[in-house]
């Protein structure tokens, strides 16, 4: 409950593993075992509002959700907004066009178990999902070999019959000892802020750990566990780190995705020559489109015009920004302009579908297709 105490949101925990039996929903219950009854605190099936709903009642309180992988990766990315903007969605009252009085806000630090890793699910539903993955900590769950059927069923499932103990007293002291508990909570995000080197990428996993960690710290004061909080915080910086660099390595660039937005278009291209055209003349090309007429090439000035509509389109499918497209590919010197295009201009179409004065809006940039991916090319290879 650390983070009321503070002025941010923080970011969602999931803990990952493929196989059953690694502990993934007896960490869950655990931690729900401190405030209550672990089954019935344990979200297992639920819709969206029904789970704002939930996260609303718990208010500061651990939330649980028990495999988010029947969850469409869409749903799975709202969840993740909605927890950090730390209130319920805006909705209508059903006689009449009025906003209804929302009363669902919430700062707590969600948590859910998953077979299937949560990143993995937000690139399948978006292109570029960094700064939802910058909001989960995904933590990989592995079995030790300690830990036998028998050892769980005598020691790990008494959390069943003993629960919400701890919760209550814990929470009393931090009642009567307010300024030190936050003054704990400042230190450790002082420490965190600086062993992630105060990077503003960081910020949501920043929040999510310091709360964690400082009520390590005023619990274990207490007496309520004896767990080595220090061994424990080098292990989790390490794992951060080390996903944060991955998440980065595997980002999808701006040019990645307009090479893949090519390769998926490669078939609806006109190539032919831009300097017969540009003077009247019907020239022969390269290579006509198969569909609908979405790029143009021009070999001799290595200009390519593309479809503004198509190009929008496919970003904002794959909830990309259209406008920092547009600047990366600038920067790189690609993306040259944006203005009206004869996309047709020289090319008589047999079946009559050319010289229709396709004129529209277009990204125009200049390239050597030779250097991007080609269907073909990769089929001949396989």
């Amino acid at each position: 409950p650390f983070l009321a105490l503070t002025d941010y949101t923080g970011a969602v925990l999931s803990f990952l593993n493929k196989n059953p039996g690694t502990g993934k929903t007896l960490a869950l219950k655990m931690a729900l075992s401190l405030w209550g009854q672990p089954e019935n605190l344990l979200v297992t099936a639920t819709t969206t509002n029904g789970l704002y709903e939930r996260m609303a009642v718990m208010n500061s309180l651990p939330l649980a959700l028990d495999e988010n992988t029947n969850m469409s990766g869409m749903a799975v990315s709202d969840m993740i907004y909605n927890a950090a903007h730390g209130k319920g969605k805006i909705r209508l009252e059903g006689s009449a066009n009025v906003e209804r009085k929302n009363q669902g806000k919430w700062r707590l630090i969600p948590m859910t178990s998953a077979n299937t890793s949560t990143y993995q699910r937000l690139d399948g539903a978006k292109a570029d999902t960094l700064a939802e993955k910058m909001r989960v900590i995904e933590l990989k769950m592995t079995k030790p070999d300690s830990m036998s059927n028998v050892y769980a069923r005598d020691h790990l499932n008494q959390i069943n019959d003993n629960y919400g103990h701890a919760g209550p007293t814990f929470i009393k002291y931090v009642v009567t000892h307010q300024g030190e508990v936050e003054a704990v909570i400042n230190k450790w995000m002082i420490r965190l802020d600086t062993d992630f080197g105060n990077e503003t990428e960081y910020r949501y996993w920043s929040y999510t750990l310091s709360a964690i960690f400082a009520g390590a710290e005023v619990s274990k004061k207490m007496g309520l566990h004896s767990l080595d909080i220090e061994r424990v915080y080098k292990r989790v910086l390490k794992e951060a780190k080390g996903t944060y660099k991955e998440l980065i390595d595997s980002r999808v660039a701006p040019y990645d995705l307009f090479t893949n937005f090519y390769a998926d278009n490669f078939n609806n291209m006109l190539i032919i020559k831009g300097s017969d055209s540009l003077r009247g003349h019907k020239v022969a090309p390269t290579a006509t489109p198969r569909g609908s007429l979405v790029m143009r090439y021009e070999p001799d000035t290595l200009e390519l015009a593309v479809r503004k509509q198509s190009f929008d389109e496919y970003c904002q499918e794959r909830s990309v920004n259209i406008v920092d497209m547009k600047d990366s590919l600038s920067k790189q010197g690609i993306l040259k302009e944006v203005r009206r295009k004869r996309m047709d201009k020289g090319w008589q179409n047999t079946i009559g579908e050319g010289d229709k004065n396709i004129n529209v809006m277009c990204y125009i940039l200049t390239l050597d297709i030779n250097k991007l991916k080609h269907p073909e090319t990769e089929d001949e290879g396989a």
